[in-house]
């Protein structure tokens, strides 16, 4: 019930985030933003309300270790922390031997953007751009669409596709760019 898109232009990421909500079959729309800036990195969360707000308010991202790249430290130091944080704060299920923490995420760091899927692993898309949530087929047709257009312009196209379209994404969109 969400959209997060995000595309990578000029070495740094441009994230837009829908403001629907839905509970109980009745469609609204929250003043709580879906994207934001923590840092030096953007962020878009898609999942469980309660995980998102948890995340958004009360996590603090581990400093890098010296040496670590940031492909270990995406992949390896910050699921794992975020993992634990999830588990003592809000609730990590587990099914079939699998942690689901009902967070779904992009995170737009260094000029890249990652994907961590409720299971907390953790994808780099090489391709400039990424989307998750409910609208993610349509906006990621939208975004391969507009490839040669200026960042902004393709944010609005996929949020504006996913609105037509899924019926759990819905406007103002709000767009936040990396530092």
């Amino acid at each position: 019930m969400t959209l997060i898109a995000a595309v990578i232009e000029d070495g740094k990421v441009h994230m837009l985030g829908d403001t629907f909500t839905g509970f109980n079959h009745v469609k609204g729309r929250d003043t709580r933003e879906k994207v934001w800036q923590a840092g030096d990195k953007v962020l878009g969360g898609a999942g469980n309300v309660r995980s998102i707000l948890a995340f958004r308010y009360g996590f603090e991202f581990p400093l890098v270790p010296e040496g670590q790249s940031d492909d270990a430290y995406m992949r390896f130091t910050f699921p794992a922390a975020l993992r634990e944080f999830l588990k003592e704060h809000v609730h990590v299920a587990i099914t079939n031997d699998s942690e689901d923490g009902n967070l779904a995420l992009l995170i737009g760091w260094r000029g890249r953007i990652w994907c961590m899927a409720d299971d907390f692993s953790i994808t780099e898309e090489v391709c400039g751009w990424n989307a998750i949530g409910s609208g993610c087929e349509v906006a990621l047709g939208a975004l391969w669409v507009t490839r040669d257009l200026p960042a902004g312009r393709r944010l609005q196209a996929a949020g504006f596709a996913a609105e037509e379209y899924v019926s759990s994404v819905r406007g103002p969109f709000t767009v936040v760019v990396e530092p």
